[in-house]
Formats: C-alpha cells, sequence, structure tokens
C-alpha cells in the first residue's frame, strides 16, 4: 500500500516538472516524499546493507589481484570505476565477480591513465566523492594506493541519507 502510495503521489508530481527544473531539485523532493511515507530517515538502508556485503565478500580476492598486478593503481582504479556493478547485481542478479574481471579485462574505454599518473606525482590534494554504499568499498582499494603518494586525500560522503549513497555512518 505504502508502494501505491508514493507511485500516486510522484506519478501527480509529474505534471508539474519542467525541463528547468534541476534534476537534484526533483530527486530530493521525491525522496523527501518517500521518507515521509516509510517514516524512515533511510528508507534504503537494508539494499546498502547488500551491496557491502556483496562488496566486502569480494574484497580479499580484488585487494589479492590489486597487490599482484604489475601497477597496482592502475587496477584499483579500474576496480573503484566498475563498483556500480554491485548496484546492479543487487537489482538483476547479475555475477558480480565475474562482471567486475570481465570490464577489468577490458579496461577504460578512455584510457587517461598516464596523464591522471603524471597529474598525481604534483599535485598537493585529491577529492574522491563518494557514490553507492557497495561500490565504496571497492573505493578503499584505490584510496589504499593512492595513500602512496604524497598528496591529502580527502573521501567525501553524503550528510544524510539519499537512494543508496554512502553516508558516514557507513564509511569505512
Amino acid at each position: 500500500i505504502i508502494i501505491d502510495e508514493i507511485i500516486n503521489n510522484y506519478s501527480a508530481m509529474i505534471p508539474d516538472i519542467r525541463e528547468s527544473n534541476p534534476t537534484p531539485l526533483v530527486v530530493s523532493q521525491i525522496q523527501k516524499m518517500i521518507k515521509d511515507k516509510t517514516n524512515t530517515k533511510d528508507p534504503y538502508r537494508s539494499l546498502k546493507e547488500k551491496n557491502i556485503k556483496m562488496a566486502m565478500d569480494i574484497y580479499e580476492d580484488l585487494q589479492d589481484l590489486v597487490d599482484n598486478d604489475k601497477d597496482p593503481l592502475k587496477r584499483a582504479l579500474l576496480l573503484s570505476a566498475t563498483g556500480n556493478v554491485i548496484d546492479a547485481g543487487i537489482s538483476v542478479k547479475i555475477k558480480v565477480e565475474e562482471s567486475i574481471l570481465n570490464t577489468m579485462e577490458r579496461g577504460f574505454s578512455i584510457d587517461d591513465y598516464q596523464i591522471f599518473k603524471e597529474k598525481l606525482n604534483n599535485c598537493s590534494s585529491i577529492l574522491i566523492i563518494g557514490d553507492n554504499a557497495g561500490e565504496a568499498v571497492l573505493d578503499k582499494l584505490l584510496l589504499k594506493e593512492l595513500k602512496k603518494y604524497d598528496t591529502d586525500l580527502t573521501y567525501a560522503v553524503r550528510e544524510e541519507p539519499v537512494l543508496n549513497d554512502i553516508t558516514k555512518k557507513e564509511a569505512f
């Protein structure tokens, strides 16, 4: 019944949404409605927990891949970039580990790694913006590699729960 109410309320909002409405504004209105209707500050909590568990189940194997790679930083970047598959894995039941390995074999579609590495050697700080809870686990592999460089690292997360994005509560 709550899902029907949410869908009906969202449907009623659609005619008032204009191209000029910034997407984050529309999403925040929808999220507020979902939180109000479900009477919870974090309606995606169980999904985040599943995503984190899925990532943690394969984390050590992925850490071994990074540690044993001829270029651990590049491997960690690829893993961090492929973390979105964890979120998809929950909803469409794909084989997450297999999908990550396939993506790593293909590499980046656009590979600016050498430019990144040159800039990394001369930068004083790096900001990484955490996204979804499961993929944040893979970001941890990247953060470990980046700590080897003489740069300040900042990992930003959401202050309040939004969808299945990582918050300070889940960050490790």
